[in-house]
């Protein structure tokens, strides 16, 4: 990955969560092939009443991938369970739009730190 963008995700389930997130703590897996990944920091007994599991989410990928390839990978592993999701601590409906432009936003920030740095 030429530069890599890092998103802090925090994804609530409300019921049993989806099969392909069955990995464990620290590991990761690629969902655009080997341009984005994901690592699961923890998993927690969830915040809300009833069966809810809270996932904490590290989402790596490169600059040159698509926000949209992203989302849709993101929405596709994640399913319809998702209770509640936050990234980099703003919070996000799991919708594969809304996912998309959270993740422009916080890349469009990285880029802005980035260049203020280069100053």
């Amino acid at each position: 990955m030429s530069s890599e963008n890092i998103v802090n995700m925090q994804v609530e389930f409300l019921g049993d969560s989806p099969k392909k997130l069955e990995i464990n703590e620290g590991e990761s897996i690629n969902i655009v092939e080997s341009e984005a990944s994901i690592k699961i920091v923890s998993v927690e007994e969830g915040l809300a009443f009833g069966d809810t599991t809270l996932y904490e989410i590290a989402l790596t990928f490169g600059s040159g991938v698509a926000t949209g390839i992203i989302a849709n990978a993101l929405t596709a592993i994640l399913g319809k369970g998702v209770r509640r999701m936050v990234l980099n601590g703003r919070r996000v409906r799991p919708t594969e739009r809304d996912v998309e432009r959270a993740l422009d936003v916080i890349r469009e920030a990285a880029m802005c730190a980035d260049k203020e740095k280069d100053k």
